[in-house]
């Protein structure tokens, strides 16, 4: 399960620099082949995990989009599949690495920031500890 969500998330990482945008497309048939893999695995669905990816939903319709909601979606799949604690986890480091990028990219003032290669190295830092 750990190498499809890296999969999942080095695509989603990849589309996200490249046009600025999350391909729902990934994240249906992520969705569909984890939903899947736990049934037959018999692992519980982690409900619970959902709760930051409805929140930056709810941000990005709050902020007229300034948070991208391709983010929201991404990161409320991951949460039913990895739960709460590791998505909070992956979270915390993913938004140090957007700060960091913030930081060292801060050419404009409207200077949008790609999430999900912060995501994918919060993962990676997760998965390697």
């Amino acid at each position: 399960m750990k190498s499809l969500t890296l999969c999942y998330l080095l695509i989603n990482a990849w589309t996200d620099i490249k046009c600025r945008c999350i391909d729902i497309r990934y994240t249906i048939i992520y969705f569909v082949v984890m939903s899947l893999t736990m049934i037959y695995q018999e692992v519980p669905f982690w409900w619970s995990g959902c709760i930051p990816g409805i929140f930056l939903i709810c941000l990005s319709l709050a902020t007229k989009k300034h948070v991208g909601i391709g983010d929201g979606i991404m990161v409320l799949v991951l949460g039913c599949v990895i739960g709460l604690e590791e998505m909070l986890c992956i979270l915390q480091s993913g938004f140090v690495m957007a700060s960091i990028w913030g930081i060292l990219n801060r050419r404009k003032k409207e200077y949008s920031i790609p999430f999900a290669p912060c995501l994918l190295l919060g993962y990676l830092l997760r998965i390697i500890k």
